[in-house]
């Protein structure tokens, strides 16, 4: 009996001790914590978007989800979200999206977007900026990927000729403007030049070097206040810095001072500010009992010698030739100097057939005041009526350089051209000579010219 009870007791204990080894498997199994599992060599580690509570404690298996963009334990390209998932850090990428078990990622080529993050920016090392127009929300923050529009005004960071518009966008700082404005990509910079306007701003120029100033004829309304960029007009007869011989018009525009006129008037609009003396005798803007002395100066001028030159003018409107330069000779007596009086006397003359008087009092004139074009038109008339075409052309070519739109002088030189037998340029100042007057043939006949 002995025998067999032990034959049959030990079965009994073997197949008891396989089920109770099994049993404690399955609750040593069931005791271990969610998200914890083994590795292969049998030891625990919290799964991939996990990590220990407390990872001093090596008996405590409690685990937490990783937080939102912390990387996790020894994958430090891979960061939380927070829910006990992840994905790549910013600015790197999976290699393989499409099977969910590879884990290799790859940095972001330059310039690229996180998907979870549009406005930020990736420079191809891993790092990551706000894009351009945008700042960080909580730059103390080093977590904290919230970003904000660069205000109004405010240089991008790491761009200082580069300023927020204050809702995402862009534009160069005030002095400067966009090297290639055609590339939307090219966000190079350069000082806007000297002279030229600040786009959005019209009375605003650059200086050069990236710094501005008001127009000419403009200047700063809070002159003490270097963020306060209103500028409003100049009062007129103010002096315009570094221009002697220019001042304000009041309304924002330029003008010589008294005493001076345009070099050119036909090319201020694309910023020609030479002047030149005013002519002999021009009365001095603003200054009664003045008139200009030929050389930018000032010098009394008597009544008598004014009213004597209305005289001639009215006289001239009623073809009353003689009796015109014979008031202007008056006008002369009490005013020697005065190349407005010589040059009515001198087309007067020459209408009237005194071509020897008439060029004496042009040379005058013009000795007065050199390259005048109203001179020069004059004395091309003289050298008409003188039969001398080659003079008058020369004299007319002078005048129409400095006047362009003078209509008498391209009449005039289409008479001289035609006198040289150039029909062809003759025909072309003829046409453009009618087109700016209609009735200027008619007025070389009345003053005995024959046309061509």
């Amino acid at each position: 009996m002995k025998s067999n009870w032990i034959t049959v007791w030990r079965p009994a204990t073997i197949l008891m001790f396989l089920l109770l080894s099994a049993g404690a498997t399955n609750l040593a199994a069931q005791a271990l914590p969610a998200h914890v599992s083994h590795t292969a060599n049998g030891k625990l580690h919290p799964q991939m978007g996990y990590r220990w509570v407390f990872p001093n404690d090596p008996h405590n298996y409690s685990v937490e989800p990783v937080p939102n963009n912390v990387p996790l334990p020894g994958n430090p390209h891979l960061v939380g979200n927070g829910q006990g998932s992840f994905s790549p850090q910013i600015c790197w990428r999976w290699v393989n999206p499409a099977d969910p078990h590879d884990y290799r990622v790859e940095l972001m080529p330059p310039n690229s977007a996180p998907s979870k993050y549009p406005k930020l920016r990736c420079d191809g090392n891993g790092k990551f900026h706000p894009q351009l127009g945008w700042r960080w929300a909580q730059p103390n923050d080093p977590n904290n990927f919230t970003v904000e529009p660069v205000p109004l005004g405010v240089p991008l960071p790491g761009q200082a000729h580069l300023v927020g518009s204050g809702n995402g966008k862009f534009h160069p700082a005030m002095g400067w403007r966009w090297q290639e404005p055609a590339n939307p990509q090219n966000f190079t910079v350069a000082p806007v030049p000297y002279g030229v306007g600040l786009p959005g701003h019209p009375h605003l120029v650059g200086n050069g070097n990236g710094g501005f100033h008001p127009e000419l004829g403009w200047h700063w309304l809070y002159p003490q206040d270097s963020k306060n960029f209103t500028v409003v007009p100049m009062p007129a007869g103010e002096a315009i810095a570094g221009y002697p011989h220019l001042m304000a018009a009041g309304d924002g525009n330029l003008q010589p001072a008294p005493c001076w006129r345009w070099l050119h008037p036909n090319t201020l609009n694309i910023g020609v500010l030479d002047v030149q003396p005013s002519v002999a005798g021009t009365p001095a803007r603003g200054m009664p009992g003045l008139a200009c002395s030929g050389d930018g100066h000032t010098r009394p001028i008597r009544q008598a010698a004014l009213n004597e030159y209305t005289q001639g003018i009215a006289l001239e409107k009623q073809h009353q030739f003689a009796a015109a330069a014979q008031a202007y000779q008056q006008a002369l007596v009490n005013d020697p100097n005065n190349a407005y009086f010589l040059n009515g006397r001198c087309w007067d003359l020459a209408v009237i057939g005194n071509v020897a008087e008439a060029l004496h009092a042009c040379n005058q004139a013009l000795r007065l005041s050199p390259g005048w074009a109203d001179a020069l038109d004059s004395r091309g008339f003289v050298q008409l009526k003188n039969h001398q075409p080659g003079a008058a052309l020369t004299d007319y070519n002078a005048a129409l350089e400095r006047e362009p739109h003078l209509d008498t002088s391209l009449y005039g030189r289409s008479l001289a051209e035609a006198g040289l037998g150039l029909t062809s340029a003759a025909a072309l100042d003829r046409a453009a000579a009618l087109k700016k007057n209609p009735g200027v043939a008619a007025e070389f006949t009345t003053w005995g010219m024959t046309t061509p």
